[in-house]
């Protein structure tokens, strides 16, 4: 992996922590602008444009397909390019405070403003066999993710592979890489009917995992399999998430009539998902907040649309978040909802 060491142009970032940050900016349209400011050298990188829809698919990417194989968590489309198709010209490399850019719109359109939320994960990867089947992975255990790849290669009913974490996963993503395929997602958390879901879409699926191990998870093997891969090309990526006192929580909660208030978590938020699991076919949609872009600003992890500024619904507390009434996108009355909080 490249490390670019030319004079940075900083982005502006929160006081971040070793092992997360947000960072803003606001695009030069010049090719190799370093974003800096993230306090560390990322592994994985979710990039979104935030002033226009206009060619502002999310960039979803990490060192373990390689950085600059794109997914985009608005649709249901293979990861692009295909490893040996050439580069995709967005995101050349991760860098020891950052990232470098392309002049590519997408990243970085002149007078347009984006965010990258940045994750910590070792720079090489290492071969998990504890499963059925084996994953490579790059796996942070003291912020809580494991980024992993594997070869869907499966017969029979379920198979099981390993996620390298060493306590059991509270929630996890996974996409096919080569194939238009919705993204799953599985909370443990959450009830037995509502566990499982798209990440691309609003909707709920139900059933398609077996309840995780402190080493494996278990998957049916139409889900694992997917499209079968090669080495250099693997089938699935998957990003296994568990919760800790530092960094990370997860949990649920029920819409009321009245605001609703989470607290008693170990660290004021910076990071906040939200999304009804209730309704399977809902209109709601995956919602991001964050400390850093301000109160009220709204981005959907399953569209490509812009930034949305709307009335402060959602306040961020010491140990908690509050959601105010009337927000039947947040707190609808009698509906359950998930959430995703990082420090």
């Amino acid at each position: 992996m490249s490390l670019n060491k030319k004079l940075p142009i900083s982005a502006v970032s929160d006081s971040g922590t070793t092992h997360f940050n947000i960072v803003t900016w606001t695009g030069d349209g010049n090719n190799n602008r370093q974003i800096t400011g993230v306090g560390f050298q990322p592994a994985m990188v979710w990039i979104k444009k935030r002033s226009s829809g206009s060619n502002a698919q999310w960039m979803v990417l990490d060192i373990v397909r390689g950085v600059d194989r794109v997914l985009d968590s608005s649709t249901n489309a293979a990861q692009y390019p295909l490893p040996g198709a050439g580069t995709g010209g967005y995101v050349p490399s991760f860098d020891l405070d950052g990232f470098t850019l392309t002049s590519n719109v997408i990243v970085n359109g002149s007078g347009e403003t984006y965010v990258a939320f940045c994750w910590k994960l070792p720079t090489s990867t290492s071969t998990n066999s504890a499963g059925d089947i084996n994953t490579t992975l790059s796996t942070n255990d003291d912020l809580g993710l494991s980024v992993t790849t594997h070869l869907g290669t499966r017969s029979g009913a379920t198979a099981t592979i390993g996620h390298g974490l060493s306590a059991i996963p509270d929630f996890w993503i996974l996409k096919n890489l080569n194939s238009t395929t919705n993204w799953r997602t599985f909370l443990r958390s959450a009830p037995s009917a509502q566990k499982s879901g798209a990440f691309n879409t609003e909707e709920v699926f139900y059933n398609e995992y077996i309840d995780p191990t402190s080493t494996l998870v278990t998957m049916s093997v139409s889900i694992v399999n997917g499209q079968s891969g090669s080495a250099a090309n693997p089938s699935n990526i998957v990003m296994f998430i568990m919760r800790n006192s530092n960094f990370m929580q997860f949990g649920t909660y029920e819409g009321s009539t009245s605001s609703v208030t989470i607290s008693g978590l170990p660290f004021q938020p910076r990071f906040i998902m939200t999304k009804n699991i209730d309704e399977a076919a809902s209109s709601d949609n995956w919602y991001i907040q964050d400390s850093v872009r301000g109160l009220g600003k709204i981005l959907y992890a399953n569209e490509s649309s812009q930034e949305s500024s709307e009335t402060v619904r959602t306040t961020f507390n010491d140990d908690g978040f509050t959601i105010a009434t009337g927000d039947n996108a947040l707190n609808e009355n009698g509906q359950t909802f998930m959430y995703w909080v990082i420090k």
